[in-house]
């Protein structure tokens, strides 16, 4: 580790989204590591008054608000900040805060680095080629497959970097007993739980795996299924209409978002992430194989870089049910080898994924910019 580096960390995220929470264990990482980290965002936001929770400092600043007099004070706000050498590098995890950032680089030389975790490309545009090209000294993204459409913009290669997410390995950690954890879900715990945790959206594919379970449930006539998550673009009533099409409503278990979720994945034989976009962090992957458990995910973006088909789960293509189902039956009648993938899945976490890894390449990519 080099000196102690004073650090601005840009996070002007509404929700608690896997940007966000990227960002935040970034910042609680290299708090770890002996850094001073600011976070600046608007202090009521999920992210912000999580920040605060862990003892990180927040600086109110809504630098998603773009109106002409917002837009001065932010910039004046963030220039008192960046004043006097009292910030050693600023990292943006947004575009409003990148753009704000960028906006003052003609009063200070501190260096500007920008973290993608967005699956949408960037806008290519003079203004948006200017702030990538010429103003932002690196771009951090959290996946392979969002590095080709900044290459294409112009950026050289040595520019871009992939840093994979980092998950907080204490807080997620097999410690919790499943047989337990399964009997206050009114499950007996001779018997196999498959489950999806996530919002119910489209793009996480909660119809393949419930189609998918209703071929796993003829061969696996105990096997219980379980989704927890938040409502959004998807309601869990049409969910629980299509397993009760499928005959398998008495095998599914339904629960709404869960703040704390280590119990749940406890209980849990599998994880399934069956995206079919999206994904550039994947969040529930990290928790699923922190707490020890094998993954059957999908081939997009960031989940066969997290979970290697065959060492840590298996991967499949996604909107492929037949594909899924065979994974899962595959697990289910195999328990020596989906527990030997949990471990492996537990231990690639500890050296790949951890918050202090996402810290320590995170920190090395600032000071070879220092």
């Amino acid at each position: 580790m080099g000196k102690r580096l004073n650090l601005l960390q840009l996070i002007n995220v509404r929700w608690f989204n896997a940007c966000a929470w990227y960002a935040l264990n970034l910042s609680r990482g290299l708090r770890r590591r002996g850094h001073r980290v600011i976070i600046a965002g608007r202090r009521d936001s999920p992210v912000c008054r999580r920040a605060e929770g862990y003892g990180l400092p927040v600086v109110d600043l809504p630098l998603e608000e773009l109106s002409p007099r917002r837009a001065v004070l932010n910039l004046l706000q963030l220039r008192s900040l960046l004043r006097g050498g009292a910030i050693d590098l600023v990292n943006a995890h947004r575009g409003e805060g990148h753009s704000y950032a960028s906006w003052l680089r003609g009063f200070h030389s501190v260096p500007l680095v920008r973290t993608r975790g967005d699956r949408r490309p960037p806008l290519v545009h003079p203004l948006s080629l200017l702030l990538h090209r010429r103003l932002t000294d690196k771009v951090i993204v959290t996946c392979s497959s969002l590095k080709p459409p900044l290459l294409k913009m112009g950026l050289p290669e040595g520019r871009v970097a992939v840093i994979p997410p980092g998950v907080d390995t204490e807080y997620f950690r097999p410690r919790i007993n499943p047989l337990e954890a399964k009997r206050s879900l009114g499950v007996d715990g001779s018997i196999a739980l498959v489950g999806m945790v996530g919002r119910l959206s489209p793009v996480k594919g909660h119809r393949f795996f419930i189609e998918a379970a209703s071929l796993v449930a003829r061969r696996e006539p105990q096997a219980k299924f379980l989704i927890a998550g938040e409502e959004a673009q998807v309601r869990s009533g049409g969910l629980k209409k299509l397993a009760q099409r499928l005959g398998i409503l008495d095998r599914f278990i339904f629960l709404p978002h869960q703040e704390d979720i280590r119990a749940l994945l406890s209980a849990l034989d599998l994880g399934v992430v069956a995206s079919t976009g999206s994904e550039t962090i994947c969040r529930v992957a990290l928790e699923f194989m922190a707490m020890g458990k094998p993954v059957v995910g999908t081939q997009v973006n960031s989940i066969p870089e997290l979970v290697t088909d065959g060492l840590e789960g298996i991967i499949v293509p996604p909107a492929d049910p037949q594909a899924l189902s065979r994974a899962i039956l595959k697990l289910l009648q195999e328990p020596e080898l989906r527990r030997e993938l949990g471990r492996r899945a537990r231990r690639r976490v500890e050296e790949e994924f951890s918050l202090d890894r996402l810290a320590e390449s995170t920190e090395r990519l600032y000071n070879d910019l220092l």
